[in-house]
């Protein structure tokens, strides 16, 4: 029973941790491409979300809460989930640099009572 429960956590622990690869051709460096990082799908308690629905025409796979792309402008579908309110969808346009980092983050209306945006904040 023990070990099920270890494993059970363990998985949850790691879903949303992959990367999903919104390009084709061979793998690029850190360098050559830029990361675009939403939150896990499922998370023990977060009460504000930004979760990648999709990027240009890539939807990712189920335990994937970034995505690498190629320097360029993007297409970002982003849905803003709070734990007791239904959620609320925002296209986003991204023109990623090779090398950056963009983390999309849930922003909430006076009083947390819905998801008000989505803003992008860049490394």
């Amino acid at each position: 029973m023990k070990v099920t429960i270890a494993w059970v956590s363990f998985a949850v622990g790691l879903a949303g941790c992959g990367t999903e690869r919104a390009y084709e051709g061979p793998d690029r460096s850190s360098a050559e491409q830029a990361l675009i990082i939403g939150d896990p799908q499922v998370t023990s308690g977060l009460p504000i979300k930004a979760v990648i629905r999709k990027v240009d025409a890539q939807v990712p796979r189920f335990g994937y809460s970034s995505v690498a792309v190629l320097p360029g402008k993007h297409e970002v579908l982003v849905d803003c989930v709070m734990a007791s309110h239904a959620a609320v969808r925002f296209p986003l346009i991204i023109e990623a640099e090779a090398g950056r980092r963009y983390f999309l983050r849930a922003q909430t209306t006076p009083g947390n009572r819905t998801c008000a945006e989505v803003t992008v904040d860049v490394e």
